[in-house]
Protein backbone atom coordinates (compact mmCIF):
# COMPACT_ATOMS: atom_id res chain seq x y z
CA UNK A 1 0.00 0.00 0.00
CA UNK A 2 0.89 3.60 -0.82
CA UNK A 3 -0.55 6.03 1.55
CA UNK A 4 -1.67 9.50 -0.74
CA UNK A 5 0.46 12.00 1.61
CA UNK A 6 3.42 9.84 0.41
CA UNK A 7 6.23 12.15 -1.60
CA UNK A 8 7.61 10.56 -4.45
CA UNK A 9 10.84 12.52 -6.36
CA UNK A 10 11.32 11.89 -9.78
CA UNK A 11 12.20 8.56 -11.60
CA UNK A 12 11.07 6.28 -8.15
CA UNK A 13 10.75 2.44 -8.45
CA UNK A 14 8.67 0.41 -6.40
CA UNK A 15 9.04 -2.96 -7.51
CA UNK A 16 5.75 -4.14 -6.38
CA UNK A 17 3.35 -1.32 -5.33
CA UNK A 18 1.03 -3.70 -4.09
CA UNK A 19 3.47 -5.64 -1.70
CA UNK A 20 4.86 -2.10 0.32
CA UNK A 21 4.01 -0.01 3.07
CA UNK A 22 4.51 3.15 2.43
CA UNK A 23 2.92 6.51 4.41
CA UNK A 24 3.54 10.03 5.22
CA UNK A 25 7.24 9.18 4.27
CA UNK A 26 9.41 11.64 1.42
CA UNK A 27 11.45 9.80 -1.38
CA UNK A 28 13.84 11.63 -2.88
CA UNK A 29 14.25 11.57 -6.93
CA UNK A 30 15.48 8.05 -8.80
CA UNK A 31 14.80 5.93 -5.32
CA UNK A 32 14.86 2.47 -5.91
CA UNK A 33 12.18 0.09 -3.24
CA UNK A 34 12.38 -3.41 -3.62
CA UNK A 35 9.41 -5.81 -2.32
CA UNK A 36 7.70 -6.24 1.28
CA UNK A 37 9.72 -3.05 2.47
CA UNK A 38 7.88 -0.91 5.46
CA UNK A 39 9.05 3.31 5.67
CA UNK A 40 6.99 5.10 8.01
CA UNK A 41 5.67 8.44 8.59
CA UNK A 42 8.49 11.27 8.43
CA UNK A 43 11.14 9.19 7.16
CA UNK A 44 13.38 11.23 4.66
CA UNK A 45 14.75 9.31 1.91
CA UNK A 46 17.86 11.80 -0.24
CA UNK A 47 18.28 10.96 -4.00
CA UNK A 48 19.10 7.58 -5.43
CA UNK A 49 18.60 5.58 -2.18
CA UNK A 50 18.20 1.61 -2.88
CA UNK A 51 16.05 -0.03 -0.38
CA UNK A 52 16.10 -3.91 -0.90
CA UNK A 53 13.42 -6.23 0.29
CA UNK A 54 12.14 -6.75 3.52
CA UNK A 55 13.89 -3.38 4.90
CA UNK A 56 11.83 -1.83 7.76
CA UNK A 57 12.54 1.68 8.07
CA UNK A 58 10.16 3.21 10.79
CA UNK A 59 9.50 6.75 11.92
CA UNK A 60 12.60 8.81 13.03
CA UNK A 61 15.10 7.88 10.46
CA UNK A 62 16.61 10.01 7.78
CA UNK A 63 18.88 8.52 5.05
CA UNK A 64 21.27 10.66 3.07
CA UNK A 65 21.85 10.76 -0.97
CA UNK A 66 22.92 7.21 -2.66
CA UNK A 67 22.50 5.02 0.42
CA UNK A 68 22.16 1.39 0.28
CA UNK A 69 19.53 -0.51 2.92
CA UNK A 70 20.39 -3.89 2.71
CA UNK A 71 17.32 -6.78 2.62
CA UNK A 72 16.30 -7.76 6.02
CA UNK A 73 17.69 -4.36 7.64
CA UNK A 74 15.71 -3.49 10.52
CA UNK A 75 16.07 0.36 12.43
CA UNK A 76 14.76 0.83 16.02
CA UNK A 77 12.97 4.32 16.52
CA UNK A 78 12.40 3.75 20.76
CA UNK A 79 15.51 2.93 22.59
CA UNK A 80 13.24 1.24 25.51
CA UNK A 81 10.50 -0.25 23.67
CA UNK A 82 7.09 -1.79 25.32
CA UNK A 83 3.77 -2.47 24.86
CA UNK A 84 2.54 -1.82 28.49
CA UNK A 85 3.50 1.08 31.21
CA UNK A 86 4.06 -0.37 34.78
CA UNK A 87 0.51 -0.27 35.33
CA UNK A 88 -0.04 -2.63 33.13
CA UNK A 89 -2.10 -0.66 30.72
CA UNK A 90 -1.06 -0.86 27.03
CA UNK A 91 0.85 2.06 26.33
CA UNK A 92 -0.80 4.79 24.22
CA UNK A 93 0.67 6.76 20.45
CA UNK A 94 1.55 9.59 22.63
CA UNK A 95 3.85 7.70 25.17
CA UNK A 96 7.02 6.84 24.06
CA UNK A 97 9.70 9.13 22.35
CA UNK A 98 11.26 8.30 18.98
CA UNK A 99 14.73 8.86 19.42
CA UNK A 100 16.23 10.09 15.81
CA UNK A 101 18.75 7.84 13.23
CA UNK A 102 20.58 9.12 10.82
CA UNK A 103 22.53 7.36 7.74
CA UNK A 104 24.72 9.77 5.79
CA UNK A 105 25.22 10.14 1.92
CA UNK A 106 26.64 6.98 0.35
CA UNK A 107 26.50 4.74 3.14
CA UNK A 108 26.19 0.65 2.91
CA UNK A 109 23.84 -1.20 5.54
CA UNK A 110 24.43 -5.18 4.74
CA UNK A 111 21.69 -7.76 4.78
CA UNK A 112 20.07 -8.85 8.51
CA UNK A 113 21.80 -5.64 9.74
CA UNK A 114 20.10 -3.65 12.98
CA UNK A 115 20.43 -0.16 14.09
CA UNK A 116 19.61 0.64 17.13
CA UNK A 117 17.72 4.28 17.36
CA UNK A 118 19.56 6.99 17.80
CA UNK A 119 22.70 6.50 16.39
CA UNK A 120 24.41 8.44 13.27
CA UNK A 121 25.75 6.55 10.23
CA UNK A 122 28.75 8.47 8.74
CA UNK A 123 28.60 8.99 5.11
CA UNK A 124 30.29 6.10 3.08
CA UNK A 125 30.01 4.15 6.06
CA UNK A 126 29.75 0.05 6.01
CA UNK A 127 28.02 -1.88 7.70
CA UNK A 128 28.21 -5.23 7.52
CA UNK A 129 25.52 -8.01 7.35
CA UNK A 130 24.37 -9.00 9.92
CA UNK A 131 25.76 -6.70 12.32
CA UNK A 132 24.16 -4.90 14.98
CA UNK A 133 25.45 -1.16 15.28
CA UNK A 134 24.42 0.23 19.00
CA UNK A 135 26.64 3.50 18.71
CA UNK A 136 27.48 5.83 15.74
CA UNK A 137 30.02 5.12 12.87
CA UNK A 138 31.77 7.81 11.45
CA UNK A 139 32.09 8.76 7.80
CA UNK A 140 34.32 6.00 5.29
CA UNK A 141 34.27 3.88 8.63
CA UNK A 142 33.94 0.17 8.68
CA UNK A 143 31.24 -1.89 11.25
CA UNK A 144 32.51 -5.53 10.95
CA UNK A 145 30.50 -8.54 11.82
CA UNK A 146 29.92 -11.90 10.60
CA UNK A 147 31.64 -11.51 6.46
CA UNK A 148 33.64 -8.40 6.16
CA UNK A 149 34.77 -6.57 3.58
CA UNK A 150 38.43 -6.18 2.74
CA UNK A 151 40.23 -2.46 2.98
CA UNK A 152 40.75 -2.62 -0.60
CA UNK A 153 37.07 -3.01 -1.60
CA UNK A 154 36.01 -0.11 1.59
CA UNK A 155 38.39 1.84 -0.50
CA UNK A 156 37.64 1.99 -4.47
CA UNK A 157 34.11 1.94 -3.13
CA UNK A 158 35.02 5.45 -1.54
CA UNK A 159 36.85 6.65 -4.83
CA UNK A 160 33.85 5.71 -6.74
CA UNK A 161 31.38 7.57 -4.63
CA UNK A 162 33.61 10.76 -5.00
CA UNK A 163 34.24 9.83 -8.84
CA UNK A 164 29.97 9.75 -9.18
CA UNK A 165 29.76 13.23 -7.75
CA UNK A 166 31.79 14.42 -10.98
CA UNK A 167 29.51 11.90 -13.53
CA UNK A 168 26.61 13.56 -15.64
CA UNK A 169 28.37 16.99 -16.86
CA UNK A 170 25.21 17.76 -19.12
CA UNK A 171 22.97 18.37 -15.98
CA UNK A 172 23.93 19.36 -11.70
CA UNK A 173 25.12 16.46 -10.21
CA UNK A 174 23.41 17.05 -6.81
CA UNK A 175 19.88 18.55 -5.41
CA UNK A 176 19.82 20.04 -2.07
CA UNK A 177 19.38 17.47 0.93
CA UNK A 178 15.54 17.26 2.04
CA UNK A 179 15.24 17.91 5.45
CA UNK A 180 13.91 15.64 8.12
CA UNK A 181 11.26 17.99 9.37
CA UNK A 182 10.36 18.96 6.06
CA UNK A 183 6.60 18.78 6.63
CA UNK A 184 6.98 21.49 9.53
CA UNK A 185 5.77 25.06 7.52
CA UNK A 186 8.30 26.71 7.61
CA UNK A 187 9.82 30.17 5.59
CA UNK A 188 11.55 28.61 2.27
CA UNK A 189 15.60 29.29 3.17
CA UNK A 190 17.91 30.59 0.74
CA UNK A 191 19.66 28.36 -1.24
CA UNK A 192 23.39 28.36 -1.00
CA UNK A 193 26.31 27.24 -3.10
CA UNK A 194 30.06 27.45 -1.39
CA UNK A 195 32.95 27.48 -3.54
CA UNK A 196 35.77 26.30 -1.70
CA UNK A 197 36.21 23.98 1.22
CA UNK A 198 39.94 24.85 2.56
CA UNK A 199 41.02 26.76 5.72
CA UNK A 200 38.14 29.16 5.33
CA UNK A 201 35.09 27.14 3.44
CA UNK A 202 34.55 24.71 6.37
CA UNK A 203 33.56 27.32 8.91
CA UNK A 204 31.13 29.14 6.20
CA UNK A 205 29.31 25.74 5.71
CA UNK A 206 28.70 24.73 8.86
CA UNK A 207 26.91 28.21 9.61
CA UNK A 208 25.18 28.49 6.55
CA UNK A 209 24.45 24.70 7.13
CA UNK A 210 22.82 25.69 10.48
CA UNK A 211 21.39 28.82 9.88
CA UNK A 212 17.51 28.50 9.24
CA UNK A 213 17.29 31.01 7.33
CA UNK A 214 19.91 29.55 4.56
CA UNK A 215 20.50 25.73 2.90
CA UNK A 216 23.90 24.79 1.93
CA UNK A 217 22.78 23.06 -1.87
CA UNK A 218 26.67 22.10 -2.87
CA UNK A 219 30.41 22.39 -1.84
CA UNK A 220 33.05 22.86 -4.75
CA UNK A 221 36.34 22.47 -4.44
CA UNK A 222 39.38 21.11 -6.40
CA UNK A 223 40.69 18.51 -4.10
CA UNK A 224 38.86 15.20 -3.75
CA UNK A 225 40.09 15.13 -0.18
CA UNK A 226 38.21 18.00 0.99
CA UNK A 227 35.21 17.16 -1.07
CA UNK A 228 35.02 13.29 0.95
CA UNK A 229 35.85 15.51 4.25
CA UNK A 230 32.65 17.77 3.52
CA UNK A 231 30.67 14.78 2.95
CA UNK A 232 32.04 13.46 6.19
CA UNK A 233 30.40 16.41 8.01
CA UNK A 234 27.34 17.35 6.19
CA UNK A 235 25.54 13.86 5.11
CA UNK A 236 23.58 14.93 2.13
CA UNK A 237 25.28 18.22 0.64
CA UNK A 238 26.22 17.98 -2.99
CA UNK A 239 29.55 17.87 -3.95
CA UNK A 240 31.90 18.95 -6.96
CA UNK A 241 35.22 19.43 -8.26
CA UNK A 242 33.47 22.33 -10.95
CA UNK A 243 32.54 25.73 -9.86
CA UNK A 244 30.20 25.81 -12.74
CA UNK A 245 28.27 23.56 -11.64
CA UNK A 246 27.27 25.77 -8.61
CA UNK A 247 26.86 28.84 -10.52
CA UNK A 248 25.10 27.05 -13.41
CA UNK A 249 22.19 25.70 -11.29
CA UNK A 250 19.24 26.78 -10.60
CA UNK A 251 17.98 25.69 -7.59
CA UNK A 252 21.46 28.17 -6.28
CA UNK A 253 20.16 31.25 -4.87
CA UNK A 254 23.67 32.85 -3.41
CA UNK A 255 27.12 31.85 -4.03
CA UNK A 256 29.76 31.87 -0.96
CA UNK A 257 33.55 31.91 -2.16
CA UNK A 258 35.92 31.29 -0.27
CA UNK A 259 39.24 30.63 -2.28
CA UNK A 260 42.28 32.26 -3.20
CA UNK A 261 42.79 36.54 -3.56
CA UNK A 262 43.96 35.95 -7.07
CA UNK A 263 40.47 34.03 -8.24
CA UNK A 264 37.83 36.56 -6.17
CA UNK A 265 37.50 38.63 -9.55
CA UNK A 266 36.71 36.52 -12.09
CA UNK A 267 35.07 33.59 -9.87
CA UNK A 268 32.88 36.67 -8.31
CA UNK A 269 32.22 37.91 -11.65
CA UNK A 270 30.75 34.71 -12.52
CA UNK A 271 28.84 34.39 -9.97
CA UNK A 272 26.80 37.62 -10.49
CA UNK A 273 26.55 37.09 -14.07
CA UNK A 274 24.73 33.85 -13.22
CA UNK A 275 22.50 35.94 -11.52
CA UNK A 276 23.91 34.70 -7.83
CA UNK A 277 23.65 37.14 -4.77
CA UNK A 278 27.25 37.23 -3.54
CA UNK A 279 29.14 36.39 0.13
CA UNK A 280 32.85 37.63 -0.96
CA UNK A 281 35.58 36.46 1.51
CA UNK A 282 38.25 39.26 2.50
CA UNK A 283 38.85 41.09 0.32
CA UNK A 284 36.66 41.75 -2.34
CA UNK A 285 39.34 41.58 -4.89
CA UNK A 286 42.69 42.07 -5.71
CA UNK A 287 42.43 45.45 -7.46
CA UNK A 288 40.02 48.26 -6.62
CA UNK A 289 39.20 48.55 -9.89
CA UNK A 290 37.90 45.03 -9.99
CA UNK A 291 36.36 45.88 -6.75
CA UNK A 292 34.48 48.41 -8.98
CA UNK A 293 33.65 46.36 -11.76
CA UNK A 294 31.99 44.02 -9.21
CA UNK A 295 29.95 46.63 -7.09
CA UNK A 296 28.38 48.19 -10.43
CA UNK A 297 27.80 44.17 -12.01
CA UNK A 298 25.68 43.44 -8.77
CA UNK A 299 23.89 46.74 -8.90
CA UNK A 300 23.14 46.91 -13.29
CA UNK A 301 21.43 43.51 -11.89
CA UNK A 302 19.94 43.76 -8.38
CA UNK A 303 21.59 41.75 -6.77
CA UNK A 304 23.38 41.72 -3.45
CA UNK A 305 27.05 42.10 -2.90
CA UNK A 306 28.31 41.56 0.42
CA UNK A 307 31.77 41.11 1.52
CA UNK A 308 33.08 38.86 4.59
CA UNK A 309 34.38 40.99 6.93
CA UNK A 310 33.80 38.46 9.52
CA UNK A 311 34.35 41.18 12.61
CA UNK A 312 32.17 43.28 11.68
CA UNK A 313 29.43 40.59 12.98
CA UNK A 314 30.79 40.15 16.32
CA UNK A 315 28.92 41.19 19.34
CA UNK A 316 32.37 43.06 20.98
CA UNK A 317 33.05 45.28 17.60
CA UNK A 318 28.93 46.09 17.30
CA UNK A 319 28.94 47.36 21.08
CA UNK A 320 32.10 49.44 20.18
CA UNK A 321 30.32 51.08 17.36
CA UNK A 322 27.67 51.69 19.45
CA UNK A 323 29.44 53.28 22.33
CA UNK A 324 31.53 55.84 19.78
CA UNK A 325 28.11 56.60 17.69
CA UNK A 326 26.39 57.60 21.22
CA UNK A 327 29.44 59.47 21.80
CA UNK A 328 30.82 58.04 25.11
CA UNK A 329 34.21 58.33 24.29
CA UNK A 330 33.41 61.66 22.96
CA UNK A 331 36.25 63.46 20.15
CA UNK A 332 38.68 60.49 19.11
CA UNK A 333 41.99 60.92 19.28
CA UNK A 334 43.42 57.77 17.93
CA UNK A 335 42.81 53.87 16.91
CA UNK A 336 45.55 51.76 17.64
CA UNK A 337 45.63 47.82 16.66
CA UNK A 338 47.83 44.94 17.17
CA UNK A 339 47.51 41.58 15.35
CA UNK A 340 50.13 39.26 15.59
CA UNK A 341 50.82 35.38 15.85
CA UNK A 342 53.18 32.54 14.35
CA UNK A 343 51.54 32.06 10.69
CA UNK A 344 49.99 31.37 8.95
CA UNK A 345 52.33 32.54 6.18
CA UNK A 346 50.23 33.11 2.71
CA UNK A 347 52.09 33.05 -0.70
CA UNK A 348 50.04 35.15 -2.77
CA UNK A 349 49.15 38.19 -0.33
CA UNK A 350 51.45 39.99 1.73
CA UNK A 351 50.62 40.34 6.02
CA UNK A 352 48.30 43.66 5.35
CA UNK A 353 46.52 42.06 2.70
CA UNK A 354 46.08 38.97 4.87
CA UNK A 355 45.66 40.53 8.71
CA UNK A 356 45.57 44.34 8.63
CA UNK A 357 42.55 43.80 5.96
CA UNK A 358 40.12 43.08 9.32
CA UNK A 359 41.39 46.11 11.43
CA UNK A 360 40.72 47.99 8.41
CA UNK A 361 37.32 46.80 7.81
CA UNK A 362 36.70 47.11 11.65
CA UNK A 363 37.98 50.75 12.34
CA UNK A 364 36.29 52.02 9.14
CA UNK A 365 33.14 50.19 10.38
CA UNK A 366 33.46 51.76 13.63
CA UNK A 367 34.93 55.03 13.33
CA UNK A 368 32.37 55.92 10.07
CA UNK A 369 34.92 57.78 8.54
CA UNK A 370 37.88 57.33 5.82
CA UNK A 371 41.51 58.19 5.99
CA UNK A 372 42.76 61.03 3.56
CA UNK A 373 46.39 59.94 3.50
CA UNK A 374 48.33 56.74 4.61
CA UNK A 375 52.01 55.92 5.35
CA UNK A 376 53.40 52.10 5.64
CA UNK A 377 56.67 50.26 6.24
CA UNK A 378 57.36 46.40 6.60
CA UNK A 379 59.73 43.91 6.02
CA UNK A 380 60.38 39.87 4.27
CA UNK A 381 62.00 37.83 6.43
CA UNK A 382 61.65 34.71 4.13
CA UNK A 383 63.66 34.39 0.72
CA UNK A 384 61.23 34.96 -2.24
CA UNK A 385 57.83 35.85 0.38
CA UNK A 386 55.63 38.89 0.59
CA UNK A 387 56.06 41.15 3.36
CA UNK A 388 55.52 38.98 6.86
CA UNK A 389 55.48 41.80 9.29
CA UNK A 390 54.12 45.83 8.30
CA UNK A 391 53.36 48.98 10.38
CA UNK A 392 50.34 51.00 8.91
CA UNK A 393 48.98 54.52 9.78
CA UNK A 394 46.03 55.92 8.60
CA UNK A 395 45.58 59.56 8.88
CA UNK A 396 42.32 61.29 8.61
CA UNK A 397 40.99 64.84 8.42
CA UNK A 398 41.77 66.35 11.59
CA UNK A 399 43.85 65.44 14.52
CA UNK A 400 42.16 61.52 14.70
CA UNK A 401 45.34 58.91 13.54
CA UNK A 402 45.36 55.22 13.57
CA UNK A 403 47.99 52.81 13.85
CA UNK A 404 48.29 49.00 13.02
CA UNK A 405 50.60 46.39 13.76
CA UNK A 406 50.42 42.58 11.85
CA UNK A 407 53.00 40.08 11.96
CA UNK A 408 52.78 36.46 10.78
CA UNK A 409 56.35 36.28 12.56
CA UNK A 410 55.53 36.79 16.38
CA UNK A 411 55.41 34.19 19.40
CA UNK A 412 52.33 35.03 20.80
CA UNK A 413 48.88 35.56 19.51
CA UNK A 414 47.45 39.13 20.16
CA UNK A 415 44.27 40.65 19.00
CA UNK A 416 44.21 44.38 20.72
CA UNK A 417 42.48 47.47 20.01
CA UNK A 418 42.76 50.78 21.97
CA UNK A 419 40.47 53.65 20.73
CA UNK A 420 40.81 57.01 22.61
CA UNK A 421 38.52 59.98 23.17
CA UNK A 422 38.65 62.96 25.13
CA UNK A 423 35.99 61.67 27.34
CA UNK A 424 36.76 57.67 27.66
CA UNK A 425 39.02 54.76 26.48
CA UNK A 426 38.31 51.27 24.96
CA UNK A 427 40.59 48.33 24.79
CA UNK A 428 38.83 45.50 22.89
CA UNK A 429 40.89 42.02 23.25
CA UNK A 430 39.36 39.65 20.85
CA UNK A 431 41.27 36.75 22.72
CA UNK A 432 39.45 37.80 26.47
CA UNK A 433 36.72 34.90 26.83
CA UNK A 434 34.17 37.45 28.51
CA UNK A 435 34.96 40.68 29.21
CA UNK A 436 36.20 41.21 25.07
CA UNK A 437 35.25 45.42 25.42
CA UNK A 438 36.88 47.21 28.32
CA UNK A 439 35.48 50.98 28.79
CA UNK A 440 38.00 53.12 30.64
CA UNK A 441 37.27 56.56 32.10
CA UNK A 442 40.17 57.42 31.64
CA UNK A 443 41.72 60.89 29.87
CA UNK A 444 43.47 63.96 30.71
CA UNK A 445 42.30 67.79 30.96
CA UNK A 446 44.01 71.04 29.58
CA UNK A 447 43.94 73.96 31.33
CA UNK A 448 43.79 77.43 29.98
CA UNK A 449 46.56 80.02 30.87
CA UNK A 450 49.60 81.41 31.23
CA UNK A 451 51.53 79.17 33.42
CA UNK A 452 54.87 78.11 32.49
CA UNK A 453 55.26 74.98 33.81
CA UNK A 454 53.78 71.95 32.10
CA UNK A 455 52.54 69.71 34.62
CA UNK A 456 50.53 72.88 35.82
CA UNK A 457 48.58 72.81 32.66
CA UNK A 458 47.76 69.03 32.28
CA UNK A 459 45.38 67.38 34.63
CA UNK A 460 44.96 63.39 34.47
CA UNK A 461 41.43 61.83 35.42
CA UNK A 462 41.37 58.40 36.41
CA UNK A 463 37.78 56.91 36.45
CA UNK A 464 36.07 53.24 37.32
CA UNK A 465 36.22 50.60 34.38
CA UNK A 466 33.59 48.56 33.11
CA UNK A 467 32.67 45.89 30.73
CA UNK A 468 29.73 46.24 28.91
CA UNK A 469 27.77 43.26 28.22
CA UNK A 470 27.83 41.34 24.17
CA UNK A 471 26.70 39.27 22.52
CA UNK A 472 28.68 35.90 22.33
CA UNK A 473 26.71 34.44 19.14
CA UNK A 474 29.68 33.26 16.56
CA UNK A 475 30.11 36.11 14.17
CA UNK A 476 29.44 33.73 11.14
CA UNK A 477 25.85 32.66 12.25
CA UNK A 478 25.04 36.10 12.67
CA UNK A 479 26.81 36.85 9.13
CA UNK A 480 24.39 34.23 7.52
CA UNK A 481 21.54 35.20 8.97
CA UNK A 482 22.42 39.07 7.99
CA UNK A 483 22.91 37.52 4.40
CA UNK A 484 19.83 35.74 3.65
CA UNK A 485 17.84 38.85 5.19
CA UNK A 486 19.72 41.30 2.92
CA UNK A 487 18.31 39.04 0.13
CA UNK A 488 15.36 38.37 1.17
CA UNK A 489 14.45 42.16 2.36
CA UNK A 490 16.80 43.92 -0.40
CA UNK A 491 18.54 45.45 2.61
CA UNK A 492 21.86 47.06 2.66
CA UNK A 493 24.48 44.55 3.73
CA UNK A 494 27.24 45.85 6.75
CA UNK A 495 29.94 45.01 4.87
CA UNK A 496 29.06 45.99 1.24
CA UNK A 497 30.48 46.37 -2.11
CA UNK A 498 31.34 49.95 -1.41
CA UNK A 499 32.86 48.83 1.85
CA UNK A 500 34.92 46.05 0.49
CA UNK A 501 36.14 48.53 -1.78
CA UNK A 502 37.29 51.11 0.49
CA UNK A 503 39.26 48.58 2.57
CA UNK A 504 41.04 47.53 -0.78
CA UNK A 505 42.30 50.93 -1.65
CA UNK A 506 43.73 51.44 1.99
CA UNK A 507 45.48 48.26 1.31
CA UNK A 508 46.68 49.23 -2.29
CA UNK A 509 47.97 52.60 -0.98
CA UNK A 510 49.80 51.04 1.52
CA UNK A 511 51.57 48.62 0.02
CA UNK A 512 52.56 51.70 -2.73
CA UNK A 513 54.12 53.45 0.35
CA UNK A 514 55.50 49.99 1.56
CA UNK A 515 57.34 49.68 -1.74
CA UNK A 516 58.67 53.39 -1.19
CA UNK A 517 59.78 52.89 2.36
CA UNK A 518 57.31 54.63 4.60
CA UNK A 519 56.33 57.69 2.30
CA UNK A 520 52.75 59.25 2.85
CA UNK A 521 50.53 58.24 0.05
CA UNK A 522 46.97 60.42 -0.30
CA UNK A 523 43.74 58.06 -0.64
CA UNK A 524 41.19 60.40 -2.65
CA UNK A 525 37.38 60.85 -0.97
CA UNK A 526 34.58 58.16 -2.35
CA UNK A 527 31.22 59.69 -2.98
CA UNK A 528 28.92 57.19 -2.85
CA UNK A 529 26.06 57.08 -5.85
CA UNK A 530 22.42 54.97 -5.52
CA UNK A 531 22.37 51.53 -6.02
CA UNK A 532 19.43 48.94 -6.41
CA UNK A 533 20.98 46.69 -3.70
CA UNK A 534 22.27 48.90 -1.85
CA UNK A 535 25.78 47.85 -2.22
CA UNK A 536 26.91 51.33 -2.84
CA UNK A 537 28.83 52.08 -6.32
CA UNK A 538 31.91 54.34 -5.30
CA UNK A 539 33.37 56.83 -7.77
CA UNK A 540 36.58 59.00 -6.94
CA UNK A 541 35.51 62.47 -5.93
Amino acid sequence: MIADDVSLGEGVIIHHPDQVNLYGCILGDGCKIASFVEIQRGVVLGRNVKVEAFAFIPTGVAIGDGAFIGPHVCFTNDRYPASVAQSGELLGSNEWTVTPTRVGAGASIGANATIICGVTIGAMALVAAGAVVTRGRSARNAYFAGPSFSLAFFMERKLMAIRLQRHAASKPRYRRAISASATEPMAEPVRVGVIGYGYWGPNLVRNFAESPATEVVAVSDMSEQRLALAYERHPGIGVTSGADDILNDPDVDAVVIATPVSTHYALGMAALQAGKHLLMSKPLADTSAHCQRLIDEAASRGLVLMVDHTFLFTGAVRKIKQLVEEGNLGSLYYYDSVRVNLGLFQHDVNVLWDLAVHDLAIMEYVLGDQPCEVAATGATHLPGQPANMAYLTCFFNGNLIAHHHVNWLAPVKVRRTLIGGDRQMIVYDDLEPSEKVKVYDKGVTVRSGRERVYESMVGYRTGDMWAPQVSLTEALRVEAQHFAECIRNGIKPVSDGASGLRVVRILEAAVESMDMRGKPVAIPALVEAGATDGAAVAQTA
